[in-house]
């Protein structure tokens, strides 16, 4: 399976913006390509995590346990399903993530130190290979 991760620049709650810059990315994909991922706020450009998950069995007695969920920039839990299908409505405050970007410097987080080789490729890009 090949992969394409597509990091974009999005605008704050301009979901019209962002999917249409979702919908090029789309578009010009390589042909090759299986699976596109994008960041989890790419249509509303904001740091409140939604995440969603599939429910039900799967191939192989694989089972998905849902648990999907919706979580405010404060952390605050807005919403989570289940295990069963469901839908929901959330309503994320656009004021409220003002405020944490101007209370939460989220610049001094340091990601995880990952040990492994780490491949430069001609084109620009860097590969971590993870024993």
């Amino acid at each position: 399976m090949k992969i394409e991760l597509v990091q974009l620049t999005g605008r704050d709650g301009d979901t019209a913006y962002n999917l249409d810059r979702t919908l090029q990315a789309i578009a010009t994909c390589a042909e090759d390509t299986d699976l596109l991922i994008f960041p989890e706020t790419q249509l509303m450009g904001f740091a409140s995590a939604v995440m969603v998950n599939r429910v039900g069995d799967g191939d192989e007695g694989l089972v998905f346990a849902g648990g999907s969920t919706a979580i405010d920039p404060f952390g605050r839990t807005l919403f989570e399903a289940g295990r069963a299908e469901c839908r929901q409505v959330v309503e994320l405050d656009l004021e409220l993530l003002r405020t944490a970007r101007r209370d939460y410097d989220d610049l001094s987080d340091r990601r995880l130190l990952l040990t492994g080789k780490q491949i430069e490729h001609e084109d620009g890009r860097r590969e971590l290979l993870i024993p």
